[in-house]
């Protein structure tokens, strides 16, 4: 568990990272001989200035004093969504709202599981063709007929606890598994002797 001034102050950190990163690659180089150090400073420098927008989202989206964070939920064995944690976290993490009221800080991979979701369908002729642009955008989308059985036997379980195994199976797929030494059904076990094991609901503060 962390306080929001602890994950406020490592997004600010590993903002400053990727500007000392971005500040000595070749492109920033190349750039340097082409149209002088000034124009790499002022870059590196509104780079630097983001972390104004990043410390007022987290303002406006973490509103309690303390989260869980994807660390808390290592026993479901899942691997992390690297983008939500490195592009624009501050945007793309996820704040939801345990069973037991505890609030947590999580990406995809570990909201998917917390909320028993799979994949998401579109709930409308408009939101069909947005996902069918950013389908486009990211390289079209190719059927997966194990992502789909997953999906379609969540839907179908009737119990929270079968639901839960078929969304953990589904995380274990998409990310894949850390460690992989234990079934699913011991994971699934453990998950539900925790505090917090029932589904989550989304953060209005999300």
């Amino acid at each position: 568990m962390k306080t929001r001034e602890q994950i406020t102050a490592e997004l600010l950190k590993q903002n400053r990272v990727d500007c000392e990163k971005n500040a000595k690659t070749d492109y920033y180089k190349g750039l340097a001989v082409q149209q002088g150090h000034e124009v790499v400073d002022k870059l590196i420098a509104e780079r630097e200035e983001y972390s104004t927008v990043i410390t007022a989202e987290l303002e406006k989206r973490l509103t309690e004093e303390a989260y869980l964070t994807c660390e808390d939920f290592d026993h479901f064995d899942v691997n992390c969504c690297d983008t939500c944690h490195t592009c624009y976290p501050h945007y793309e993490m996820w704040v939801v709202v345990l069973s037991d009221g505890r609030n947590a800080w999580v990406c995809d991979s570990i909201r998917r599981i917390l909320m028993r979701e799979t994949k998401v369908v579109p709930s409308s002729p408009e939101e069909e063709e947005k996902f069918k642009l950013l389908r486009e955008i990211f390289g079209g989308n190719t059927p997966d007929p194990v992502e789909d059985a997953l999906h379609e036997a969540t839907l179908a379980a009737t119990s929270d606890e079968e639901r839960l195994y078929y969304c953990l199976r589904y995380a274990h797929h998409t990310y894949k598994r850390k460690r992989g030494h234990q079934t699913v059904e011991s994971l699934v076990s453990l998950a539900l002797s925790l505090p917090g094991r029932g589904p989550a609901q989304s953060s209005k503060s999300a």
